[in-house]
């Protein structure tokens, strides 16, 4: 898979450039306080709605694939996520999130 600008790239590379991480963190910001309020099962429909509303706009959520050239030499190969692991990265967005804004006082 090639990687386009509605995509969210997941990774322990900081990928925060990148449009569809970009909109990503947007979206995560903007459910930070219900998301810290919420029961668990609010909590996992509030990260669905962020995964969905991605999905929506074609975005897909990519992984870099084991490296590895299969005659590319250079090229970059992207593995598409399950919905499960994106709504993990998606949960752990949002965790991140509230620690920071918690622990910055």
């Amino acid at each position: 898979i090639t990687k386009r600008d509605n995509d969210v790239l997941c990774g322990f590379e900081d990928f925060s450039f990148h449009p569809g991480n970009s909109w990503h963190a947007s979206l995560v910001a903007q459910k930070r306080a219900s998301y810290f309020l919420a029961t668990k099962d609010v909590k996992n429909d509030i990260c669905a709605s962020i995964v969905a509303s991605i999905t929506r706009r074609a975005g897909l959520f990519l992984q870099r694939a084991p490296s590895y050239s299969a005659g590319h030499p250079g090229k970059i190969w992207w593995l598409k996520l399950s919905e499960e692991r994106a709504k993990e990265f998606t949960t752990c967005a949002l965790e991140r999130e509230m620690t920071k804004e918690y622990t910055a006082c």
